[in-house]
This record gives C-alpha cells, sequence and structure tokens, in this order.
C-alpha cells in the first residue's frame, strides 16, 4: 500500500512540471572547418514563460564574438476623444530588450528568455485611459565566432520550470522519501 501511494505521489508529481521543461528544441545547427568564421541569425516563435537558449559546440570557439536572442515589447497607448466619447489608438512604441549568450564553460553559452503575457493597464490621465503591452519573440542575431577546430554547433530552447514548480517537486520527493523510510523502519521493526 505505501509502494501504491509512493508511486501515486511521483505520478502526480511528474505532472506538475511543463512537458517542455524535459523536452528541448532544436533551433539552428550546422558543422565548420578549421579556422571558420561563422555568422548565423535567424527566429523563433515563443508563447509567455521563462526559456533557455542554449548554444553548444563540439570543440570550443577559438573566439566567440558575440550573441543574443532579442525580444520586442510592444506598447498601445489609448486615448479617450471628448467630442466622440471613444476611444482610439494614440500612440506606442517596440523596445528592444537583448538577452546576451553568456559562457558556462568554453562549449556553452546560454541565455535566459523571459517572454510577458499580454496585459491591459488603465492609466489616470488625460487623455490616455489605457495601454496595451505585449512581448513578440524571437530573434536571435549575430551569434559569431571563429572555430578553433573543425566541428558543429547547435543552439537548443527549452523552459526554464517556475519555482511553484520546483517547490511542488520537493515537497513531493519530501513526501515519497518519509514513505519509504517508514517503510524500512517498519520492516526492520518486524524482523
Amino acid at each position: 500500500m505505501k509502494f501504491a501511494i509512493a508511486a501515486l505521489t511521483m505520478t502526480l508529481l511528474s505532472g506538475t512540471l511543463p512537458s517542455t521543461a524535459a523536452a528541448l528544441t532544436v533551433i539552428d545547427t550546422g558543422n565548420y572547418s578549421t579556422g571558420e568564421y561563422v555568422f548565423r541569425s535567424g527566429s523563433f516563435g515563443l508563447s509567455p514563460g521563462k526559456y533557455r537558449a542554449t548554444l553548444t559546440f563540439s570543440s570550443a570557439p577559438s573566439f566567440f564574438w558575440q550573441g543574443y536572442v532579442e525580444k520586442q515589447t510592444v506598447t498601445n497607448f489609448f486615448c479617450e476623444d471628448p467630442s466622440t466619447s471613444g476611444t482610439f489608438n494614440c500612440g506606442g512604441d517596440g523596445v528592444p530588450t537583448l538577452y546576451d549568450f553568456v559562457p558556462v564553460t568554453p562549449t556553452r553559452y546560454v541565455a535566459n528568455i523571459t517572454v510577458n503575457p499580454f496585459k491591459t493597464v488603465p492609466f489616470v490621465s488625460d487623455p490616455i485611459v489605457r495601454y496595451d503591452e505585449f512581448d513578440s519573440c524571437c530573434d536571435y542575431y549575430n551569434f559569431e565566432f571563429d572555430a578553433g577546430e573543425a566541428g558543429s554547433y547547435a543552439l537548443t530552447l527549452g523552459a526554464i520550470p517556475e519555482p511553484a514548480n520546483w517547490a511542488m517537486m520537493i515537497v513531493g520527493l519530501g513526501a515519497v522519501g518519509a514513505v519509504m523510510r517508514r517503510r524500512a523502519i517498519h520492516v526492520a521493526a518486524a524482523a
């Protein structure tokens, strides 16, 4: 019975983490020759959440020039026209955010990306009555490097679980450990 409870706890626990947390999506791959200069760019779509883009090399570049992922945060302002009592779009802007690839090891670089959900914010000012804000993501630019020796690279993307999911996983593992410990004590006492 206790084993069944532990198995059920683990089953429920495994359902708390997003399926994309473990799965990696390959965005770009390629090979390079000794001494070659490599320059890559492209784009991919993301829904709201936290992600980690990882650039992995089979052999360390002799020089990594730069690399980043860019998202755009678009804000649209809405004003009220007193003569018509109507609301209209009265301006907006798009602000880029750059997430740099940071070296973790000589053959691995990461960029952590946050894509925020759409939101509407009331604005207590005349004539602006509200603004809408949303993120569009992502472009990757200028990941460029000099190859020290021949090899390959891969740009992958994976979701980063939210802190609540990590907390639930830790609690679940603690519960499983407690059940197993009680079972070991019970078996030892019976012997």
